[in-house]
């Protein structure tokens, strides 16, 4: 009911805040008479947002569709869909996802001199994203590199120069750029700025712990003279500084608004008592909080469960005993079961551990649907169809399927396209146009690559004369056909059956979405697909036990939660051992896991785990010695039940060493190539594989391999001795 004014709502877990935000909403417009067209509410996830419109819908709100619900990258691609030109943007822009980012990072690099051995592409990709969440240019990074003597920040802004340019010549944009742009455009233009406030008379932001500066500086620019903007969160639950959110925006919100009322919902719904306590006993050791207690008027409920395995196969294996157990005594289904951990590279243990004990599961963060290769091909020419200034996805379907179109042709051409002052898409249409009136090839290109490169542009008109008379999922599958995807699927991989069910999927996918945008096109579609990120499409299963990591958890709920590797080094993390700010988030994190648990919660750890290539003995969290002894119970052999196995708890050996960096022992040093996604790659033991993802991890990568027959492997790259094909 405090509808006017700036207002905060610190929220605790699991106490019913998308149920104020959207009762609100609906205050607002059956008790105070506002037309839901004046209503904005954002959200961090499309799962998030997709839930609170279903709540208000249900709601029975009149006219629920004007209200817009949705993330703060949906609704600022809104906006430069409307307004990009007013920052230099066309409306029919591309929005990069990180491995397009990544690939123009590396052009950016050729074209600033900068060395990618010694500078690692994602390290200077990481760094001009913190810039842009700083709402800083190339020039600004420059300017502070400068005054802070940092080597690495000046070559990032030499990079960043470049990929500036490079975006601006594909009409294209990156996550952060979607704020960033936004937030200029309401900085720099007045009218646009002041026709927002006309829109939008109530703002309301969620998840507000994990708004960075760009994002908290747009809700301040939306927010009109009125200043009726609501802000949910919890600093508690503030756990993506690595994603640059910043913690100060909701405890500083009273200052930036002195007028701001602030009301705390202290009452859960979800956890157990005895949860909870354990909860509040962790939190209270951070000190960048606001304090606030969490109340549970039911039973305690089932004790907290402490297991010490001695490896993280006994660990794993104690996991999987237990989810039989509690299905076959107390009837509780996997699927109320989840798995969290720190990393993901945690999770290799469970699923042994699960196949082994023939438990079905699913782990959330593995290859996103639309990361998939088949996909991102198909993904590649409608976003050329669609933006023909992307050069990033031009190149990908240029040669996909492989049309004798090499690097130099594409080099060749790209620079006679930048000679004539022509995006390279309408270079090909030129070649395609001059070749089927018989005339020479315009471009300086060999005979054979002419008569590709005009196929390929030939293709390219007719799909282009159609994409507006089509329906997307028909575009789609004309353009699998007509272009030869499908036949090179099942001519060349070792699964195709399972790539064309992906490609079957898409098509489905396409069909929904325009049985429910009626008046969607091509722009809308594509920008859907490019704001999706894993949990959005999580879905519960009643047989499925989940696996996922403790940051991908936010904003889920288990009756059963298991938080693995309760380990110094591992939870908290290494990297967090030098900074108490980052040791914080780390107790937030581990937080946040716990109260996920609705019913029961069981902390494990390993005496040893296999890191880096070796086994080494490991220190317990001190996240387990600084939750009160009468709030555990211990558990012996994972063969028995909780109930019959509580131990008194044990002295924790604390003579011994840890594998994190602090133990001086050597740290794995960097391999010398380090493979792409997209990659094919042998291995001594598994053979031939695809690498579907790779990650740094220290001074090593992580990286994902799918081998014959579908097999999935996460191996270590010093290690694992991986060779490109």
């Amino acid at each position: 009911m405090t509808t006017e004014g700036p207002l905060l709502i610190v929220a605790g877990p699991g106490s019913g805040k998308t149920r104020v935000v959207t009762h609100r909403i609906a205050y607002l417009v059956n008790e105070n008479h506002v037309s839901p067209y004046r209503i904005a509410a954002v959200t961090f996830t499309n799962r998030a947002a997709r839930e609170m419109r279903d709540r208000i819908q249900g709601l029975q709100v009149p006219d629920a569709e004007s209200i817009f619900a949705g993330t703060f990258h949906a609704f600022c691609a809104r906006m430069l869909r409307r307004y990009g030109e007013g920052v230099g943007l066309d409306s029919n822009y591309t929005i990069y996802d990180a491995e397009d980012q990544l690939g123009l990072i590396k052009q950016a690099m050729q074209l600033a001199e900068v060395d990618e051995k010694r500078n690692p592409p994602r390290a200077i990709q990481g760094t001009i994203s913190r810039a842009k969440s700083l709402l800083m240019d190339s020039v600004g990074l420059a300017r502070r590199s400068q005054d802070e003597g940092d080597y690495h920040a000046e070559l990032a802004a030499r990079v960043y120069h470049h990929y500036e340019e490079l975006l601006g010549r594909s009409n294209a944009v990156d996550f952060d750029d979607l704020l960033m742009r936004a937030v200029q455009l309401l900085q720099e233009n007045l009218d646009v700025r002041e026709d927002f406030h006309r829109r939008y008379h109530y703002l309301m932001v969620d998840e507000f712990q994990n708004t960075n500066i760009a994002q908290y500086r747009l809700a301040r620019l939306l927010t009109g003279p009125e200043q009726n903007i609501c802000v949910v969160g919890d600093p508690d639950q503030s756990i993506y500084s690595w994603r640059n959110a910043d913690i100060r925006n909701i405890l500083s919100f009273q200052e930036d608004y002195p007028e701001a009322r602030v009301i705390a919902l202290e009452q859960n719904y979800r956890s157990s008592r005895k949860i909870l306590d354990m909860a509040s006993a962790l939190i209270a050791n951070n000190g960048m909080r606001v304090p606030k207690e969490l109340k549970k008027d039911n039973a305690a409920g089932a004790d907290v469960v402490v297991h010490e395995a001695y490896t993280q196969d006994e660990e794993a294996d104690f996991v999987g005993r237990q989810v039989k157990e509690l299905a076959l005594r107390e009837n509780v289904k996997p699927g109320s079961c989840a798995v969290m951990y720190r990393i993901n590279a945690q999770s290799r243990a469970l699923e042994e551990a699960c196949l082994r004990l023939g438990i079905k599961y699913r782990i959330i963060g593995g290859i996103q649907f639309y990361r998939r290769r088949e996909i991102r091909d198909v993904m590649a020419y409608l976003c050329v169809l669609h933006n023909p200034q992307d050069d990033v996805n031009l190149a990908r379907a240029i040669n996909t399927p492989p049309r004798g179109i090499g690097d130099k042709t594409i080099q060749d051409l790209t620079r006679w396209a930048l000679g004539q002052r022509i995006p390279v898409f309408e270079g090909v249409k030129l070649i395609a146009q001059a070749r089927a009136g018989g005339l020479p090839c315009p471009a300086p290109l060999a005979a054979r690559a002419y008569t590709a490169v005009a196929r390929f542009g030939e293709l390219m008109i007719r799909m282009e004369e159609l994409k507006d008379k089509l329906p997307i999922s028909d575009l789609i599958e004309l353009l699998v056909k007509e272009a030869g995807l499908e036949a090179h699927i099942r001519r060349t991989d070792t699964n195709p059956e399972e790539r064309m069910e992906n490609i079957e999927e898409f098509v489905t996918l396409a069909a929904d979405y325009e049985s429910e945008e009626p008046e969607s096109d091509l722009a809308a579609f594509l920008e859907r697909a490019s704001l999706v990120s894993d949990v959005d499409n999580y879905e519960e299963s009643e047989d499925t036990l989940t696996l996922i990591t403790l940051h991908q958890a936010k904003g889920l709920e288990f009756p059963v939660v298991f938080i693995v590797g309760l380990e110094e080094g591992l939870l908290p993390h290494s990297r967090s051992m030098d900074s108490n700010a980052e040791l914080e988030e780390e107790r937030r994190l581990c937080y946040v896991g716990i109260t996920r648990a609705k019913e029961r919660l069981y902390l494990l750890r390993a005496f040893q785990r296999g890191m880096w290539g070796r086994t080494s003995p490991t220190l317990a969290s001190r996240f387990l010695d600084e939750i009160p002894e009468r709030l555990l119970a211990y558990a012996g052999s994972p063969t028995r039940t909780p109930s019959t196995s509580v131990a008194a708890r044990p002295s924790f050996d604390r003579s011994l060493t840890t594998w994190d960096r602090d133990t001086g022992a050597e740290e794995a040093k960097g391999p010398g190539y380090v493979p792409e996604v997209g990659d094919t790659v042998k291995h001594t033991t598994f053979g031939q594989g695809e690498v579907v993802k790779c990650e740094q991890w220290g001074n090593d990568y992580e990286v994902s391999v799918c081998f014959a027959g579908g097999e999935l492997r996460r191996l270590l790259l010093s290690y694992a001795d991986l060779q490109k094909v």
